[in-house]
């Protein structure tokens, strides 16, 4: 007998030390879980103003979640931003959404075109996600001051336009989702569209939303449900129309179906004047090509002189005209290095390579201080001293040249204009 209660006795510490360990595992697990959470809602923006154009909810069916939304400032006044859902539950997909996350916001900032950024986060998801996940994603440039979205869907729900007219536009994806392919579907990228929102509003949301229930029946709300939302709260706030949507989505015995993530774009430039309106839509349409943004110095135009060669190649522009544009590019750009920024080595400059109706267009911004444009000018042609010449050039060899108003923040905007030379029998 006494043995027995020795092993009874034994048996219950060891049963109690177990459930301790349990307990203390369970905790920990709690705490890692609270902490991954913690950490995903640093990853999204904070809630802008009621008068914002921009914004976005999340809210997760579990303790961490897979979807994402963000959006943050350029430094030429335009606003990026990208939402995405992420294979599978858990930490896993949890994990894999803080990685792209950071990696849209990191590359944003320097990459300003979204298919080119959506092909570099893909190749990375290619080269280190576990076998079987991937990401569908919506990345996208908006410009308040011209009401124009530049967007790019690799594989994820139609982003929804609605017009001021409360007409809709369904944006299909046009690529996979990041993480299937590690080729782009282009050389490009990911293939974009010019989006004009003309005063009205662009909306991008995961399936979390359309298969929400709105009921215990298990009604989903399906986009239909979405449409007649948006269509409702025209007039409210982005914020309050973001709200509408997701607080009809209810929780069933189980909790939430799946996370739940919304994003809005609402183009706030709906007065502004008409002249810069036609300017930015002029005949033949304006197509950007390529932009970039480097450090200002002189063995990185190497670099930019390529992208102009790439540039007219794509264009089929004749040989003479390219080599011409070319050395006028740069030309502009060493006056960037050498002028503007003095030689200090930590300069930059941002170029935009663009197709304007029957015009190549060149925009080369710095951010330095700004020039007294009316002392830009070359030397006088019979003073055969070094130097000056440049402009001379420039001038030559563009059709237009001229300094713009920059964007708020940068220092000067340079803009040259080129008429197309295309080379015989190219369309």
């Amino acid at each position: 007998h006494f043995l027995e209660a020795l092993a009874a006795s034994a048996a219950l510490a060891i049963l109690n030390a177990r459930q301790a360990d349990a307990l203390f595992e369970q905790e920990r697990i709690k705490r890692e879980l609270e902490l991954a959470r913690e950490i995903q809602s640093s990853l999204l923006p904070r809630q802008p103003g009621d008068d914002a154009p921009i914004g976005g909810v999340n809210q997760p069916a579990r303790e961490v979640s897979g979807d994402f939304f963000d959006h943050f400032p350029l430094e030429d006044g335009r606003l990026c931003f990208c939402l995405g859902d992420v294979s599978g539950k858990g930490v896993n997909a949890a994990l894999l959404m803080a990685k792209t996350a950071s990696l849209y916001r990191c590359l944003g900032k320097a990459i300003l075109s979204p298919g080119r950024l959506l092909a570099l986060v893909n190749r990375e998801i290619c080269e280190t996600a576990a076998r079987g996940m991937f990401v569908t994603m919506v990345g996208g440039i908006y410009d308040p001051r011209t009401g124009v979205v530049t967007l790019s869907n690799a594989g994820h729900e139609p982003a929804l336009l609605l017009t001021p007219e409360g007409d809709f536009q369904a944006f299909e994806a046009e690529g996979p989702p990041l993480g299937i392919l590690a080729e782009p579907p282009t050389k490009d990228g990911y293939p974009e569209t010019a989006v004009d929102l003309k005063g009205g509003s662009l909306w991008i949301f995961t399936d979390g939303v359309t298969e929400g229930y709105v009921d215990d029946a298990g009604t989903e709300l399906g986009v239909e449900g979405v449409k007649r939302i948006l269509l409702e709260t025209r007039g409210q706030t982005l914020r309050a129309r973001l709200d509408a949507v997701v607080g009809v989505i209810k929780p069933g015995d189980g909790g939430m179906r799946d996370d739940v993530t919304l994003l809005g774009v609402s183009d706030t430039a709906v007065e502004r004047p008409a002249a810069l309106a036609a300017a930015e839509r002029v005949a033949g349409g304006s197509e950007l090509i390529m932009s970039m943004r480097l450090p200002a110095r002189a063995d990185r135009l190497r670099v930019i002189r390529h992208a102009v060669r790439a540039a007219l190649d794509f264009l089929t522009c004749e040989d003479e005209m390219t080599e011409q544009v070319i050395l006028a590019v740069d030309e502009a750009c060493q006056n960037v290095v050498r002028h503007a920024y003095g030689g200090r080595a930590d300069g930059e400059i941002a170029v935009e390579l663009r197709r304007d109706g029957e015009d190549f267009v060149v925009e080369l911004q710095d951010f330095a201080a700004p020039v007294d444009t009316g002392q830009v000018k070359g030397r006088d042609l019979d003073d055969i001293k070094p130097g000056g010449l440049g402009v001379h050039l420039i001038h030559e060899i563009m059709d237009d040249v001229q300094f713009v108003t920059p964007p708020a923040g940068v220092g000067n905007l340079l803009q040259l204009r080129k008429r197309l030379q295309t080379k015989a029998g190219a369309s």
